[in-house]
């Protein structure tokens, strides 16, 4: 008998209740979850990726009303093509994917 697939394990796991910390990357809160739903966002503070392999992909989205939320990537890595490090900014009630094309380049679509 095979076991049927698990969803968990095929598209991560979720969290609603995140919320930012920090102003840099070194003290951005670390992700709890694959997709994150960040409610509280401080100006000018952020969160950062976890590592991860390539294939895998992470979903984050800003719910608050008013201020930008930065995005991380994680030590050493970049979003599109980007200077390593530097974060994205995700504007105030807006999403994104995060596709891992290797550990150090990903892509962000938003």
């Amino acid at each position: 008998m095979t076991n049927p697939l698990s969803l968990r394990g095929a598209v991560g796991v979720g969290e609603g209740g995140q919320t930012s910390a920090g102003t840099t990357q070194a003290t951005a809160a670390v992700l709890i979850a694959d997709h994150v739903y960040v409610a509280s966002v401080g100006s000018g503070t952020g969160v950062i990726l976890n590592p991860a392999n390539g294939g895998e992909m992470f979903s984050v989205g800003n719910a608050d009303a008013s201020n930008a939320l930065l995005v991380y990537p994680p030590v050493g890595a970049s979003f599109n093509g980007a200077a390593a490090n530097a974060a994205l900014s995700l504007p105030a009630q807006g999403g994104a994917f995060f596709i891992f094309a290797t550990p150090t380049k990903i892509t962000a679509i938003f």
